[in-house]
């Protein structure tokens, strides 16, 4: 290697460790470690210049890493936490190695512990689903058998699933029915996204014989294929699991093998994790031999690196550098998603409870004003709580900007002299304070006084859960907001699925305290196995119903925006964003 190649070299390792280095003080910060980040700052503007200029700040940045060495990660290390190394791709140009700059890294490689939708595809490339959500040649979704060779629908509640012979492990044993059997019915403290979808649905697994698995589900499903789908339904090695008395541990502890093109071989948790080739791989040969993910949570410090070369691929795109990064001519793909963001309001908490203090919050918002401003030209203001794109989802406009039509429905409610809210919102989460903030001024104009709480997202999931818990048992809930952010990702990209699972009076997942026998008869109809056309009725009149009560205030939908290199190709994003690799390649 010559001493040009070695220098870029380090370069961008050590962009790589800047980018790191920031992630971690945003975590920090978060806990209240925030010394040295002027010192950072500071590192960062001189690694903003040219790679010459790089070269000079070495030192500076390696005492830096000195001082931050004994900072602590944001979850235990499984080793004292480096400065990511080079993978031994690195230094090898026969290998072609992918680095993705993220806002986040794996914890661990257990697929159920992911909870990121990201992150949940990035690990389908080792460990692999039974079925994957696919586009047909006409553009329509399709569910391709993965693990699954083929299903039949015994009964409204009963399924069985023939699982494909001779696929291997990375490790080189066979995938059986006990690796499936065993994965999908394990018991353990699932992440929340678990709690609403597969698990509380599911009545009983029974192994039938060698290859075939049955399921029971508790309320009828006419898709349970796009269930087994997800992220958190991948496969992994029973024999591993036992081998490394992994059998009763949640999340697991080590790098389970998978049967997916790749395999995992590298993780510092919460900061890299890195991937090669699966020996054992069934199909075609990928042409990227290595995969390297690294936490980049700060948006300046993700794109600085990329522009640098020390990524290739950066996900999200920053709203502020999109144009900037396409100017320079960087590729920008950006993929419509079934996600959408909204807030949410408590209607079993006065004063909240009120129909007419919703609908004056809802009128007092100018989404049409805000949303370009804060999200960007490509989000699009939305009116339903179904994500856009999924099957049975139907746009359903009431709520105009009106501040004097709010100023007298808060009147007729008996707050004429204005009333005070408490509006938690997730440290941390794109655009979150920046948006609370243009609420609240919206909201005083209508003589609403909205009082900012911070929150971490797992601390307030955790006071929440509980409190919809206490209410399911009867007992008086301690509410914690009367206003809070909802961001949402459609799964099954089946409208019916997201509504029953968010607004069902008696699901645990409903924080909203929904109380609605009409919606709730509407929403058994859409996860029926009746026909098509009721289904979709059904869902439409559910979302209907659902915004004329003002349950929540509807914001923004946004597609994905990831940058790339010029010379990476062929990136396949699936209906349920997903991003799939394994036809990906850098053009010469």
């Amino acid at each position: 290697m010559s001493n040009q190649d070695k220098t870029l070299q380090t370069v961008s390792i050590a962009l790589i460790v800047v980018a790191v280095l920031l992630s971690l003080v945003s975590y920090n910060a978060i806990g209240g470690i925030k010394q040295q980040v002027a010192d950072l700052e500071t590192l960062s503007t001189s690694i903003s210049g040219d790679v010459g200029t790089l070269a000079s700040s070495i030192d500076a940045l390696s005492a830096a890493i000195e001082e931050l060495s004994d900072r602590p990660v944001p979850t235990p290390s499984i080793t004292p936490a480096p400065a990511p190394a080079p993978s031994p791709a690195t230094a090898d140009k026969d290998k072609v190695v992918l680095k993705i700059g993220y806002n986040s890294a794996p914890r661990d490689f257990d697929p159920p512990h992911y909870g990121n939708d990201f992150l949940n595809g990035i690990d389908q490339l080792v460990h692999e689903p039974l079925f994957r959500m696919w586009w047909g040649p006409s553009g329509e979704i399709i569910f391709k058998p993965i693990i699954a060779e083929s299903y039949e629908q015994v009964d409204e509640l009963t399924w069985d699933f023939k699982i494909r012979q001779g696929i291997k492990f990375s490790d080189g044993t066979e995938l059986d029915i006990q690796d499936v059997y065993w994965s999908l019915s394990r018991d353990d403290p699932r992440p929340g996204n678990m709690i609403w979808s597969l698990d509380a649905r599911i009545e009983s697994y029974e192994i039938i014989d060698d290859w075939t698995i049955r399921m029971v589900t508790k309320v009828p499903m006419n898709n349970l294929f796009a269930w087994l789908c997800q992220g958190w339904t991948n496969i992994v090695s029973y024999d591993w699991v036992v081998e490394t008395d992994n059998i009763n541990n949640y999340p697991m502890v080590g790098i389970p093998p998978g049967t997916g093109p790749w395999k995992w071989y590298e993780i510092e948790p919460m900061v890299y994790a890195k991937m090669d080739l699966n020996p054992h791989w069934r199909g075609n040969k990928p042409r990227i031999d290595e995969i390297e993910i690294y936490a980049a949570v700060d948006d300046t410090a993700r794109v600085m690196a990329f522009e640098a070369g020390s990524f290739d691929f950066i996900f999200p795109t920053p709203i502020e550098a999109v144009e900037s990064l396409e100017d320079a001519g960087y590729k920008l793909w950006i993929k419509p998603t079934p996600i959408m963001q909204q807030i949410q309001m408590n209607s079993a908490y006065p004063p909240t409870d009120d129909i007419r203090v919703r609908k004056a919050i809802t009128h007092a918002i100018n989404r049409d004003e805000m949303v370009p401003v804060i999200w960007g030209k490509y989000a699009s203001v939305i009116d339903s709580p179904a994500p856009v794109g999924t099957s049975g989802y139907k746009s359903h406009k009431v709520y105009d900007y009106d501040p004097a039509k709010a100023k007298a429905l808060l009147a007729d409610a008996g707050y004429a002299n204005g009333l005070d809210v408490d509006f938690y919102v997730t440290s941390g989460r794109e655009k979150h304070l920046e948006a609370a903030t243009a609420i609240k001024t919206y909201l005083a104009d209508v003589g609403i006084t909205a009082n900012l709480i911070l929150a971490e997202r797992a601390a307030m999931n955790a006071l929440t859960r509980g409190a919809r818990a206490d209410y399911l048992e009867g007992k008086t809930p301690e509410f914690q907001f009367h206003l809070n952010f909802r961001g949402w990702h459609a799964d099954t990209l089946w409208a019916g699925d997201d509504l029953f699972s968010l607004y069902y009076s008696k699901q645990s997942n409903n924080r909203w305290y929904n109380e609605n026998p009409e919606l709730d008869a509407l929403l058994d109809l859409a996860i029926s196995t009746a026909p098509y056309a009721e289904r979709v009725t059904a869902s439409e009149e559910a979302q209907e119903i659902w915004m004329e009560n003002a349950y929540g205030v509807m914001l923004y939908a946004a597609p994905y925006i990831y940058t790339t290199v010029p010379e990476l190709e062929n990136i396949y994003t699936e209906p349920n964003v997903y991003v799939w690799f394994a036809d990906s390649y850098f053009e010469d």
